[in-house]
């Protein structure tokens, strides 16, 4: 990967509309912070931001592994699989879409759209990636947190 000339970027856009997603409220404002924290922390290569948000036991599908990856021990696992980039492709902003949330008595469930906007080595933008990803949250004392998360990788970068 090669280095940003900006500082990637990390912004949210809410569903239009829909009856159990509530933009504004308290719940919706709590479950895109999980995110926007989350995201932040992949850009800044901050892991321990990320680790803050996820439950103890928790499981993941990332777009990475093909497998289901549980707990913190398989996420360091998956974390020394990555390298850098061979493609010279650049991350430049992650913008989470149609943020959408929907409260299950003590569960909550989160559902957006990621866009990964990318550039190539010369600067010049690629197309981006979209992934839909569904997340169950828990409710913590202070906030939420990921008890699962799901990443389904719908246009790969460049297609």
């Amino acid at each position: 990967m090669t280095t940003p000339t900006a500082e990637p970027e990390v912004t949210a856009r809410a569903a239009s509309s829909s009856a159990e997603s509530l933009p504004g409220s308290d719940l919706h404002t709590a479950a895109l912070a999980v995110f926007e924290t989350m995201y932040r922390g992949y850009l800044d290569r901050d892991t321990a931001r990320i680790d803050a948000l996820l439950d103890d036991g928790f499981t993941m599908f990332d777009s990475a592994s093909f497998s289901l990856v549980v707990g913190f021990e398989e996420l360091a696992v998956l974390r020394g699989g990555r390298g850098a980039s061979s493609s010279g492709v650049t991350e430049t902003g992650l913008l989470i879409q149609d943020f959408r949330v929907f409260e299950r008595g003590a569960d909550v469930l989160a559902c957006f759209v990621l866009e990964v906007t990318m550039a190539a080595a010369d600067g010049s933008p690629v197309d981006s990636e979209l992934s839909r990803n569904t997340a169950w949250l828990t409710r913590r004392t202070h906030g939420l947190g990921i008890r699962h998360i799901h990443e389904d990788v719908w246009r790969p970068a460049g297609e």
